[in-house]
């Protein structure tokens, strides 16, 4: 297990997915601080900058479910976050994209 490897896999899933779209997204949690271990999964939060196309993140989370990542992924729509979590995770987290 290699978790480096579906980090740099996830990032790079998510970059194309989001190509050209108003977003920010951010790694959080056990692996944004790099203390993943077995069992944990990899949280990932959008905030969308401007609207999303209707269903865009329920066609994410499909193929994230389809993927071949060995650690499970917990998409987070920001915009429909608490004010505390959405500060938490541009505080704490890793912007990835935006």
């Amino acid at each position: 297990m290699n978790p480096s490897l579906d980090l740099a896999a996830l990032r790079a899933m998510l970059e194309d997915f989001f190509a050209g779209l108003p977003v920010q997204v951010y790694l959080f949690g056990s692996a944004a601080r790099g203390a993943l271990r077995r069992g944990s999964d990899l949280d990932v939060g959008v905030l969308p900058q401007a609207p999303l196309p209707v269903g865009l993140l329920s066609q994410l989370r499909e193929r994230l479910e389809e993927s071949n990542l060995l650690f499970r992924v917990d998409l987070v729509d920001l915009s429909q976050a608490p004010p505390e979590l959405v500060q938490r995770v541009q505080t704490e987290g890793v912007r990835w994209i935006g």
